[in-house]
């Protein structure tokens, strides 16, 4: 056999055996959640299963409510599934990525409150309009 023969069987024979164990290593994904895990970035969010999701906007909403105590009744009424969508459409961004999950969340929980404010001002705007 020739050296350049020898060396293509061999190179054959790995591509055989990581193709057999499954290729490069992929990392695992995440069984668990905590607060810490807000400092993460968004690739370990797209890495998550929906009740992860859950578990972390919840200590996102946790966080949120120590550093607006005046506020922690409104950051509770905002809908996590709500929240998770928009993160989730914050991280396909590729550029956001790189940001923390809590920057993200903060965001997020901040647009919609604020559009749930708006509605229901609008609703009362609304109402009174009907009671004249």
């Amino acid at each position: 056999m020739t050296k350049t023969l020898r060396l293509a069987a061999g190179a054959l024979a790995v591509g055989l055996m990581l193709a057999a164990c499954g290729g490069a290593s992929t990392p695992a994904k995440p069984t668990s959640v905590s607060a810490a895990d807000l400092t993460k970035t968004g690739e370990f969010w797209n890495a998550l299963t929906v009740d992860l999701k859950d578990e972390l906007v919840s200590a996102g909403k946790d966080r949120l409510g120590e550093e607006r105590p005046d506020g922690a009744t409104q950051i509770r009424a905002v809908d996590t599934a709500a929240l998770e969508r928009e993160m989730d459409k914050q991280f396909t961004n590729t550029a956001k990525r790189s940001q923390t999950i809590y920057s993200i969340y903060r965001g997020a929980n901040d647009d919609l409150a604020k559009e749930r404010l708006d509605s229901l001002m609008g609703q009362l705007e609304t109402l009174q309009d009907d009671g004249q």
